[in-house]
């Protein structure tokens, strides 16, 4: 560089021996009646409907259990099988691998409905509760 070279910017340079003034803390604003180590007041608590619940038996649970267990048997045979139709029509109709794909939509669509069907018995509507649990109890009363 040369020595004739001068910074524009020279003058904006705060002089480097000056002290730096300390930050001022600022203490947040904290209205009295609330503690950092308190609970905070509850304003309304809504009440609470209990309900008898009476747990399933132990038939009841079994019954469900292997009807869960048919229903993905029942979901997982109806493709196996309907794939197995399709390789055959290919097989004896030349057309690979579309009875294949066939056999898949159609079998998947089988085995949805046997699913639905089989799970609709696992949980009647009669075992449902009555009351919604995710609704608060103001949307449980009647409107005009």
């Amino acid at each position: 560089m040369s020595q004739d070279w001068q910074d524009p910017y020279a003058d904006d340079e705060e002089p480097q021996n000056a002290a730096a003034p300390d930050p001022v803390p600022v203490e947040p604003e904290v209205s009295p009646d609330v503690s950092l180590f308190e609970p905070e007041p509850a304003e309304k608590e809504e009440p609470f409907i209990l309900e008898s619940f009476t747990p399933p038996t132990q038939a009841e649970s079994a019954r469900r259990f292997g009807l869960g267990w048919a229903a993905g048997v029942a979901f997982s045979s109806a493709i196996a099988f309907m794939v197995f139709l399709g390789w055959l029509v290919d097989l004896l109709i030349g057309t690979s691998p579309w009875g294949i794909v066939a056999g898949v939509v159609i079998g998947a669509a089988i085995g949805f409905f046997e699913l639905f069907r089989i799970s609709s018995r696992i949980f009647p509507k009669s075992s449902a509760p009555r009351v919604n649990p995710l609704l608060a109890p103001h949307d449980h009363e009647d409107r005009p």
